[in-house]
């Protein structure tokens, strides 16, 4: 005999919220736990990592670019004057010294210009010479006008004495006394005449002379200078160094202020390197380098360069100037590797 279930619907309901509940309890759950977990490592390949145990201490960067040792001090020597290349007396890779002559320039024109001022300072200064003894002349002439004019004051002086000495007297008449002091009056005017025009002579001859003196100065100064222009016409180094270029040719032509020649100090070297421009950002101004000439290594430090900008073709470029060891081994642009 069946019996009747009893509460069926209140169980199924009851049923229905625990199931309802435990669902969201795991939704929940699956929602929170990996919010809470940590991203995962990502995959690398066993062979492009190191491993070890981590220790304190400095760590070393190498950054490796190809370039070439260059000069620090570096003479260009320029043509002083027009001219055509008559003889060449070294070549590049000599060692010159201030005055080594590399080579020699003609030029006729410049040179007959240098003759002729030359003799335009002698004949200026022969001029002076003459200005000088013809002034001396007319010096010696007025003086001599002055010491006549005083002679004769000084007679007039005494014989106007002597005519008023004897008017006093009554041995002597009045037109004659006065015709002695009339003619001590008039020589006076004239030796005081005299006097002003030679000091008015003396300032002239100090122009004349002045000015005469002026020229055979600037004709000395135009002598002096196509005299350099003659003596530049031998280019000489100017410098002790190296020759490393001499870009001219016997019988070439060359103009005022074209390059001839080039002249560096091989103590005195620096690196110049490219540094991709992946790691150009690892270099920093006063780092360490160590340069690679391969003959020797030499310590250096790196210095601003002409541009720390990195290149288009993806190089960047760094200086490291060379420090003392090691010299003999190397040269300019030559090339090297380097390490930062």
């Amino acid at each position: 005999m069946d019996r009747p279930r009893e509460n069926t619907r209140r169980m199924r309901l009851l049923r229905r919220a625990t199931y309802g509940i435990v669902a969201f309890g795991l939704v929940a759950a699956l929602a929170i736990v990996p919010s809470r977990l940590k991203p995962a490592a990502y995959p690398v390949e066993r062979s492009s990592i190191w491993t070890g145990t981590v220790e304190t201490g400095s760590m070393t960067r190498e950054v490796k670019g190809q370039g070439t040792l260059v000069p620090v001090d570096v003479l260009w020597i320029p043509a002083a004057t027009d001219g055509r290349v008559e003889r060449r007396f070294a070549q590049a890779g000599d060692r010159v010294t201030p005055e080594t002559v590399l080579l020699v320039l003609a030029n006729p024109e410049l040179q007959l210009a240098a003759l002729d001022a030359e003799y335009e300072w002698k004949a200026g200064e022969a001029r002076l010479v003459d200005l000088q003894v013809q002034l001396r002349s007319e010096r010696l002439n007025q003086e001599a006008e002055a010491a006549r004019l005083d002679a004769e004051y000084q007679t007039a002086a005494l014989r106007a004495h002597r005519d008023t000495s004897l008017n006093n007297e009554g041995l002597l008449v009045d037109l004659t006394a006065k015709t002695s002091q009339l003619a001590v009056e008039q020589l006076a005017k004239r030796k005081e005449i005299e006097a002003k025009r030679m000091a008015i002579t003396h300032e002239a001859v100090e122009a004349q002379l002045a000015a005469q003196s002026a020229n055979v100065a600037r004709l000395e100064a135009l002598r002096q200078f196509r005299r350099a222009q003659v003596e530049a016409l031998s280019v000489k180094a100017g410098v002790a160094g190296v020759l490393q270029e001499l870009s001219v040719e016997v019988g070439q032509r060359v103009s005022a202020g074209a390059i001839l020649a080039k002249v560096v100090q091989p103590s005195r070297l620096k690196a110049e390197l490219r540094i991709a421009e992946t790691q150009a950002n690892d270099v920093t101004i006063g780092q360490n380098a160590v340069i690679d000439t391969r003959n020797s290594t030499i310590q250096g430090v790196v210095v601003p360069g002409r541009s720390l900008r990195p290149r288009r073709d993806g190089d960047g470029r760094r200086q490291a100037p060379r420090s003392s060891p090691g010299r003999r081994a190397a040269r300019p642009e030559r090339d090297r590797d380097d390490r930062d």
